[in-house]
């Protein structure tokens, strides 16, 4: 997984305990999967199966069955896997995409399973709208801001957890530059967010809720209950008990 070590904090502050994992059928979400043998260095052109494995690529509501690598023109209309003499932020490959002022956006499409009880989905990169099922998910917070390129962005995917899902990533067709003449939109790492079950210590019963209603400082001496009414109940039982 490509999330960087400098991110957990960040993502600790909506969850405790987290673990990142990847869906089963869904594949190359960090864009590492490219069949490339040519020079690295680029550009060159290749197909959508072999350069982005397990994605359908659209501009608009055209199929696209060609994508570049390290392919970027100055029309602001290109589709490209990038590596690292381009500045790909994580890993070996990253996408990005661009389109002329208020042109149709790309879009990144793949079918597969949401892991059972995920939260969130996550990814590095600028804001793209993410769709699943052609319902726009909403987003929750992202990270730091630079360069127009926003570290972490994090949507709610919880509404479809453990279910069969079609997921969309939509380019950004405006820019936040006042000068610029195109949206673009760049993106990497994309993950699913799956909660750990906090820990609750001495939960005998499994209830999520302490069982311990008194234990001596030495460890050695405790009162505890499970399956009993309210704990103001349970503290009258001790105040009775009381030498």
């Amino acid at each position: 997984m490509k999330i960087r070590n400098s991110f957990i904090v960040f993502v600790c502050l909506s969850f405790c305990g987290i673990s990142i994992s990847k869906a089963g059928q869904f594949i190359n979400l960090g864009f590492e999967d490219a069949n490339y043998s040519g020079d690295p260095r680029g550009p060159d052109y290749g197909l959508v199966s072999d350069l982005l494995p397990g994605w359908r690529l659209f501009y608009g509501t055209n199929e696209q069955f060609g994508v570049g690598l390290n392919v970027f023109i100055d029309s602001g209309y290109y589709a490209t896997i990038f590596n690292r003499y381009w500045g790909a932020p994580e890993g070996q490959y990253a996408f990005k995409a661009a389109t002329p002022e208020g042109g149709p956006s790309w879009k990144l499409e793949q079918q597969g399973d949401v892991p059972e009880g995920a939260k969130m989905l996550a990814y590095r990169g600028n804001l793209w709208t993410v769709a699943v099922n052609g319902n726009v998910i909403p987003l929750l917070i992202t990270g730091p801001n630079v360069y127009n390129l926003t570290n972490v962005v994090f949507y709610d995917i919880s509404a479809w957890s453990g279910k069969s899902v079609t997921l969309d990533f939509i380019s950004p067709n405006t820019s936040p530059d006042p000068f610029s003449k195109g949206g673009f939109g760049q993106i990497d790492s994309i993950a699913f967010i799956v909660p750990e079950p906090l820990f609750v210590e001495n939960d005998f019963n499994g209830d999520g809720f302490p069982d311990v209603g008194f234990e001596h400082q030495d460890g050695f001496v405790g009162v505890w209950f499970m399956s009993m009414g309210p704990d103001i109940d349970f503290f009258e039982l001790l105040q009775s008990k009381r030498c």
